[in-house]
């Protein structure tokens, strides 16, 4: 059955309207169903490297929003974080649960499963900065 221009023209439209209307649903969903962890944000503060070695230093800002917590990670060098704003909750293997607030500084050892770090508080943000030596191109944090 041969359809009339006017009809095939119809049928792309409403294709198009379809789709579109699919496409917006789903970016609607999306963005309703991305967590708290999904927005952390880390901002590179200053990086420096360091002469004759393939390292560099780094000077990270990280802010998790209400309620984030990061999965279970490690570290492969040490870091050195204290807290700007807000409270912090972290737990490596074999240690009970700590808490941080703003004003308190401490380390993340290297190479120690770290189970929990989370902002304890679901209102308000947690900002800290984290300083750390590490070979270019290798992640401060790394997930299980």
């Amino acid at each position: 059955m041969n359809k009339s221009p006017l009809s095939l023209l119809l049928h792309r439209a409403a294709v198009a309207w379809i789709c579109t209307c699919a496409l917006g649903c789903a970016t609607v969903q999306a963005k309703q169903g991305s967590s708290a962890n999904d927005r952390v944000e880390r901002k590179v503060i200053e990086r420096s490297e360091i002469a004759g070695t393939d390292e560099e230093l780094d000077l990270i800002l990280v802010t998790f929003p209400p309620g984030a917590a990061s999965p279970t990670h490690y570290h492969p060098v040490v870091g050195l974080n204290y807290i700007l704003e807000g409270v912090a909750e972290s737990q490596y293997e074999g240690e009970a649960l700590k808490t941080y607030v703003a004003g308190q500084s401490y380390q993340d050892p290297a190479n120690r499963k770290h189970l929990i770090f989370r902002n304890k508080s679901l209102d308000k943000p947690l900002r800290f900065l984290i300083a750390f030596k590490i070979k270019k191109g290798i992640p401060f944090k790394i997930d299980f």
